[in-house]
């Protein structure tokens, strides 16, 4: 994810995409049928017996939201950005969107569905007037 985030200069919506877009074929990937994401898949189920597992679980999200944070903060101090939520809240929407997209994947929802709704997320935050 890191790579797609701050790689090299490029718009905050085409990092957005870039990073969606990878997740998803993540997500859709597996032998069996769509994979999604072991912390969204099994981790949060194992998380509520298991402290180990929940701790996993939280600096896996709290990873995510850091990185997007970090990277809508730039966006945001460049001007490129114009948003009057904080790069933290904005951070966590986008992760929720990031763990729905794993869900959804693992639910047998189509690609093309997938990708239409990171883009929604995507011009959510950064067509915000």
């Amino acid at each position: 994810m890191r790579e797609e985030l701050f790689a090299r200069p490029r718009p905050l919506a085409d990092a957005l995409r870039g990073a969606f877009a990878r997740a998803i074929s993540i997500y859709v990937a597996g032998k069996r049928g769509a994979r999604g994401c072991f912390l969204v898949g099994t981790a949060t189920t194992e998380a509520v017996q298991d402290t180990e597992i929940r701790k996993v679980l939280a600096d896996g999200l709290h990873e995510l939201d850091d990185l997007l944070t970090t990277r809508l903060r730039q966006a945001l101090d460049s001007g490129e950005l114009k948003s009057d939520l904080e790069p933290g809240v904005l951070a966590r929407v986008l992760c929720g969107i990031m763990n729905s997209l794993a869900l959804r994947a693992r639910a047998g929802e189509p690609r093309a569905t997938l990708e239409a709704t990171a883009e929604a997320g995507v011009r959510l935050v950064c067509d915000w007037r």
